[in-house]
């Protein structure tokens, strides 16, 4: 059997990415999944847009912290 595979658009990879990232924001953390629903379910679409970003932006900042040792240096010599 055939398939016909076409390439994704640069804008469809981006989706792709985010929706991604979403789907595994809310099997991590169903409140920013509940906060997201309850603003669709309102009809407040940018409310949800925003929820959904915030949470985003928030899991990554989190995971960059967890990037970096808590023993660094902050490059200033202690007294």
């Amino acid at each position: 059997m055939s398939i016909n595979r076409t390439k994704m658009t640069k804008e469809e990879a981006e989706l792709f990415q985010k929706t991604a990232e979403a789907m595994r924001l809310f099997s991590e953390n169903p409140n920013a999944a509940r906060r997201f629903l309850d603003a669709l379910k309102k009809g407040a679409f940018s409310e949800a847009r925003m929820s959904l970003n915030a949470s985003l932006d928030r899991r990554r900042e989190e995971g960059r912290n967890a990037a970096v040792p808590s023993g660094v240096s902050s490059g200033k010599p202690k007294k």
